[in-house]
């Protein structure tokens, strides 16, 4: 049982339990699909999803640099300055989205967009993208939005060589805009998919060359994530005598 919240050690002002599995598992099929040598990064957001996705990149790949793009030109000054403190890299506040997009190793989207971020005609060979916004479907047939949420465009999907999502089974139930629409389209198919946990069980084949153009995409929250980052809470609670054991008996289920 966790009462609070636990924090990313690099970035103690992030304290959602959910958005650190949220970046966790972005990392986890950026690790498998972006090139060995990337080097730089795209940031699309500017939020703390974007500095626990930063965070988690910085630990799979020797990052020298990052752009950032937020509407907000204050806001994107004071992430730039932040995380180039944090991590001690050069980090570049950007006017435009195609500049974010402009000569990077690995894009990341991390917003709450409903329209995409970017031109998928600007991936360059090579480049690997990870895209999180989940879907609204339940508020569009409640009438409570006009449209799906969207981070990536038709054409993301249709240049991608490589498509990697956290569910298609999930993301075909949500009918999440990035994936469903394009498959409506007939622009990409389901079975063109992969599962994060067939790639990771080598199930299923990832980048093939570094000119592939991959992507990945994290379509929704998974159980065994969250009871990943529990158990290691727990177990570092143990290791450091913190917390307090609670007898907690068996539920009790009534039929009525």
């Amino acid at each position: 049982m966790i009462i609070g919240e636990i924090t990313c050690s690099e970035l103690p002002e992030c304290y959602a339990t959910t958005g650190i599995r949220t970046a966790a598992t972005s990392i986890v099929g950026t690790q498998c699909l972006a090139r060995k040598d990337a080097a730089s990064v795209g940031i699309f957001g500017g939020g703390r999803q974007a500095k626990q996705h930063l965070a988690g990149l910085m630990k799979v790949r020797n990052l020298k640099l990052a752009k950032v793009y937020r509407r907000n030109s204050e806001q994107k000054k004071l992430f730039a300055e932040e995380m180039a403190r944090t991590f001690n890299i050069e980090v570049i506040p950007c006017d435009s989205p195609r500049e974010v997009c402009k000569g990077v190793d690995i894009i990341l989207a991390v917003t709450n967009s409903s329209v995409p971020v970017f031109d998928g005609s600007w991936l360059e060979p090579g480049q690997h993208v990870t895209s999180i916004v989940g879907s609204n479907v339940g508020l569009v047939m409640g009438g409570f939005a006009s449209k799906k949420r969207r981070e990536l465009d038709d054409a993301t999907l249709s240049r991608a060589n490589v498509i990697v999502v956290t569910s298609r089974e999930q993301a075909i139930q949500d009918e999440q805009g990035d994936l469903f629409d394009p498959v409506k389209s007939g622009i990409v198919k389901w079975e063109d998919m992969i599962d994060l946990a067939d790639l990771v069980a080598g199930h299923a084949d990832g980048r093939a060359a570094d000119e592939q153009i991959t992507l990945f995409k994290n379509n929704a929250g998974q159980g065994i994530a969250d009871m990943a980052v529990g158990s290691r809470v727990y177990s570092n609670a143990r290791e450091k005598g913190l917390g307090k054991e609670l007898e907690v008996g068996l539920p009790t289920y009534f039929d009525n």
